[in-house]
């Protein structure tokens, strides 16, 4: 159940892991998170064309350290429909014509 929604998740980290790991080393300023934004929005705008996502966020989070860079990506997964629950009715009603 939900293995889309974690092969999604595994995606993303990856995805996130690969950025940071490109990232290290460079200065702590505006242009490295539009960089770390520049190379993870690709792939959550192709999730949400190809309706895995219904709409994602990437907040950078306040720290104090000098040297680390925090960031929350929330993601909105659409779910896939596992189950149909289909009732088919079939009544005789008064049919009256005038």
């Amino acid at each position: 159940s939900f293995l889309n929604i974690r092969n999604m998740v595994s995606d993303v980290k990856k995805t996130a892991y690969i950025a940071a790991q490109t990232l290290m080393f460079e200065q702590n300023s505006d242009v490295l998170w539009v960089n770390f934004l520049s190379m993870i929005t690709p792939l959550l705008d192709q999730l949400m064309s190809g309706q895995g996502l219904s709409d994602y966020k990437v907040i950078k989070n306040p720290t104090n350290e000098k040297a680390k860079l925090k960031a929350t990506i929330k993601l909105y997964p659409i779910y896939a429909v596992e189950d149909f629950d289909i009732t088919i009715e079939l009544s005789d009603e008064d049919v009256s014509v005038v």
